[in-house]
């Protein structure tokens, strides 16, 4: 909501004798509740590692607000404690949100293997959206890729 203001007058000061030549205080209350972030955002996501073969892993890429136009939105993969061409599958591309809609999905590729090692991680991180058009909200999502071994 936005910010509000108030009058409070002051009627009387009982026996104490102040004056009440300024008997009237304006008052505001400013509006410190953050809203949704606006523009586009990515979620974050965990997968169990598996021990052999290739797992999918989604995340969700949200707009704030639909739009009149189908919103192209580039990210790519920053390894974390996983490496790519390892661990996962490193990617680039375009999720393409259509006219009217508000989410869109990027999926990753991750490896599975028998190694004992600790759980790990990598990001998804968005580049763009709408050619600039549209304000990266949140950037950055998290993949958590939980060992089983």
């Amino acid at each position: 909501e936005n910010t509000e203001t108030f009058k409070m007058k002051v009627t009387g000061t009982g026996s104490s004798g102040v004056p009440t030549d300024r008997d009237v205080a304006t008052g505001r209350i400013i509006d410190d509740d953050s809203g949704p972030a606006l523009g586009a955002s990515i979620g974050d996501a965990s997968v169990i590692e598996g021990d052999t073969g290739p797992k999918t892993v989604t995340l969700t890429v949200t707009l704030s607000a639909a739009r009149s136009t189908t919103t192209a939105v580039r990210y790519h993969t920053v390894n974390g404690d996983a490496k790519n061409d390892g661990d996962y599958v490193g990617k680039a591309g375009v999720v393409n949100i259509v006219a009217g809609k508000t989410t869109g999905v990027v999926t990753i590729v991750v490896n599975g293997d028998t190694s004992i090692e600790n759980n790990e991680f990598f990001t998804v991180v968005l580049d763009s959206a709408g050619a600039g058009a549209v304000p990266l909200a949140r950037p950055t999502g998290m993949i958590a890729v939980a060992n089983d071994d």
